[in-house]
C-alpha cells in the first residue's frame, strides 16, 4: 500500500487518508451487505376469492360467478393446482376434467407455467339454459397469455368462452366451459 501511495503522490494525484479509505469501504461493504438476494421465482398467486355476488341464483350472481370461475380456471393452471378447479367444477364437465389432466401432464413432465394471465376483455349477454335446474350460458371474451418452462416467448390468444353454471342448495358449480364456435355470445 505505501509503496502504490508514493506513486500516486509522485504523479501529482491526490491521496485519500488512511480514515476516509476505511470509511469508503466500510460504507460499501454494507451497502453489499444489506442489499436483497434476486430470485427468479414467480411471486406465489392469491387464490381466487368469491365475490358477494355470487350469493344469489340470478343472472349478476351468473356472471358473478362465470368470471370468478375464470379466475379459477387461470389460478389451476398457472400454479399446477388441481384442487381448486376440483372444487369447483361439475364432475361430469368435459373441459374441466381436461384441463385438470392438462395439469396432471404438466405435474408428471415438470413443465410449469412462468406466465398464466386471462384478462376478461368482455362478458356478453347470458342466457338462462336450465330445465329443472338454474343454469346460465354466460359468453366471456378473454385475452390469454401462456408461457410455459422451456418456452422461448409467450402465446396469446383471444378466445370467446361459453361459460356455464349451475346454482344449487345456494352454491354455484362450474358445470362446462366451451369455446364458442359459432358466435352465440356476440
Amino acid at each position: 500500500m505505501l509503496l502504490l501511495a508514493g506513486c500516486g503522490e509522485a504523479e501529482g494525484l491526490p491521496l485519500p487518508t488512511p480514515t476516509t479509505q476505511v470509511e469508503k469501504e466500510l460504507a460499501s461493504s454494507d451497502i453489499t451487505e444489506s442489499l436483497p438476494l434476486e430470485t427468479s421465482l414467480p411471486e406465489e398467486r392469491p387464490v381466487p376469492e368469491e365475490p358477494e355476488a355470487m350469493k344469489t341464483g340470478d343472472k349478476a350472481g351468473a356472471i358473478a360467478a362465470a368470471e370468478f370461475f375464470v379466475e379459477v380456471i387461470e389460478y389451476s393452471l398457472g400454479t399446477n393446482s388441481r384442487a381448486f378447479l376440483s372444487e369447483y367444477s361439475y364432475e361430469r364437465c368435459t373441459n374441466c376434467n381436461h384441463m385438470l389432466d392438462l395439469i396432471d401432464q404438466r405435474i408428471g413432465t415438470n413443465f410449469s407455467s412462468i406466465i398464466t394471465d386471462y384478462k376478461i376483455v368482455s362478458v356478453g349477454e347470458p342466457e338462462f339454459v336450465g330445465k329443472g335446474v338454474i343454469i346460465w350460458r354466460v359468453p366471456i371474451d378473454l385475452k390469454i397469455e401462456e408461457m410455459l418452462t422451456g418456452e422461448e416467448e409467450s402465446r396469446v390468444t383471444e378466445v370467446t368462452l361459453n361459460v356455464f353454471v349451475s346454482f344449487e342448495a345456494d352454491v354455484w358449480e362450474l358445470t362446462e366451459v366451451e369455446p364458442d364456435l359459432e358466435g352465440r355470445g356476440k
